[in-house]
């Protein structure tokens, strides 16, 4: 799947936030400390400490979300391997192994 043309964000981006689609004041921005909300149908996608890193279409949210996970320093993902893989969560690094073996035989 590849990523959508900015011409869909663009239609996104004009519109103006309402106290239904976002919980900040006025309009759709952020300051460079936090950020709590994206125009009306984008998605605001954040980091695994939680820190928001940006405003993205439904599709390229799941694309990102799917191809850039990552666990806090520790931890490491564990996926059930098929096709497509599935992501089952961010383990400890000691626990890893066994977790793989049980649900990857």
């Amino acid at each position: 799947m590849a990523y959508n043309n900015q011409t869909e964000y663009a239609k996104h981006l004009q519109k103006k936030c309402t106290e239904d689609s976002c919980s900040c004041e006025g309009e759709c921005s952020c300051s460079d400390d936090e950020c709590g909300c994206c125009p009306a149908g984008l998605i605001a996608v954040e980091d695994a400490s939680g820190k928001h890193i940006g405003c993205l279409t439904p599709s390229d949210a799941q694309e990102f979300i799917t191809n850039n996970r990552s666990c806090l320093p520790g931890y490491v993902a564990l996926y059930k391997t098929g096709t497509p893989d599935v992501f089952l969560g961010c383990v400890s690094e000691t626990e890893f192994a066994a977790l793989y073996a049980a649900v990857n035989p």
